[in-house]
């Protein structure tokens, strides 16, 4: 199980070494977004197909179109 992190760039460094079954990500994370993270992710061929969830406070139909994009 991959912990929770204070900022997208050690979640990376995390996900990148534990190849996770899904990930759950929040879009409002310092140093690296949940985006950020998700596009990281989406572009390792060893983690593009990892399932992602993702939350957010923000209610804009732009973030969840922005999510849907990236493909989470």
């Amino acid at each position: 199980m991959v912990g929770s992190h204070r900022n997208g760039r050690l979640a990376v460094e995390d996900i990148d070494r534990s190849n996770p079954d899904v990930v759950v990500l929040d879009i409002e994370m310092p140093r690296m977004d949940g985006y950020e993270v998700a596009q990281n992710m989406k572009a390792d061929s060893r983690l593009n197909k990892v399932p992602i969830m993702m939350i957010t406070s923000r209610t804009g139909d732009k973030h969840r179109q922005r999510a849907f994009d990236l493909g989470v």
